[in-house]
């Protein structure tokens, strides 16, 4: 069940903030144009997804180890 939640980081979580990092921060001096379209929302989205799972995955996973099922 681990590899789900490195998984979910790798693949969701970071590629979304690196890409939200490189188009909103202000230390960029050169813009650099999208190469994927869709802005906050989309990227909001993503990340949000991804951290929606991984913390339901969490939640399951303590209540199966309280015995809580």
């Amino acid at each position: 069940m681990h590899a789900l939640f490195s998984v979910l980081v790798l693949f969701g979580v970071f590629p979304a903030a690196m890409s939200w990092s490189e188009r909103y921060s202000d230390e960029s001096e050169v813009p650099v144009p999208p190469i994927v379209p869709g802005g906050k929302l989309t990227l909001s989205v993503v990340m949000g997804g991804a951290l929606l799972v991984i913390v339901s995955e969490v939640i399951k996973d303590v209540m199966q180890l309280q015995g809580l099922h």
